[in-house]
């Protein structure tokens, strides 16, 4: 009986030990995450919200017209990104930059969504989520007024083709 319940224990931990060592590998590194399976090119993004707590301020300011982003992927993977922000009257990160904000970047895949930080450091530019939007987070005045730009991709078909 003892050599019994130690064999359905050693299989219970043996199948228990399997499913979870095959869980969220993949998930965790980024193995499947559409972010990461694109083709090289530039994809521009087109901004679809500001919102200021939880209502969207876009439609109501005509300077946000203005902000543009884009990610240009290399060997299938973010290696840069260009934000501009022309004409609005706040700046949204902390880098130094006027009005365009180009800088080397790469892929964090142990958050979620994903970080683009800038390439060799732990300095988060933004966030992309599975879906592939991206979004800054960003606060102005007082802490209570919590901004976040959205961007999603102007076009599924936009990027497959690379600068010469």
């Amino acid at each position: 009986m003892i050599i019994k319940m130690k064999k359905i224990k050693f299989i219970l931990s043996a199948v228990l030990g399997f499913a979870l060592a095959g869980c969220s590998y993949d998930y965790e590194t980024g193995a499947d995450y559409p972010a990461l399976s694109l083709e090289d090119g530039v994809y521009e993004y087109e901004l679809s919200a500001v919102m200021q707590n939880s209502e969207d301020i876009k439609p109501y300011l005509d300077f946000f017209d203005g902000v543009k982003f884009s990610i240009t992927y290399v060997d299938g993977n973010p290696a840069s990104i260009s934000f501009s922000e022309e004409g609005v009257p706040f700046r949204v990160t902390d880098f130094d930059y006027d009005g365009t904000f180009v800088t080397d970047c790469e892929i964090y895949t142990r958050t979620s969504p994903y970080e683009l930080r800038v390439k060799g450091t732990d300095q988060v530019i933004c966030h992309i989520s599975a879906d592939r939007t991206v979004t800054f987070t960003f606060t102005l005045g007082a802490p209570s007024n919590t901004y976040v730009y959205q961007f999603v991709p102007a076009s599924e078909n936009a990027g497959a083709e690379t600068e010469e």
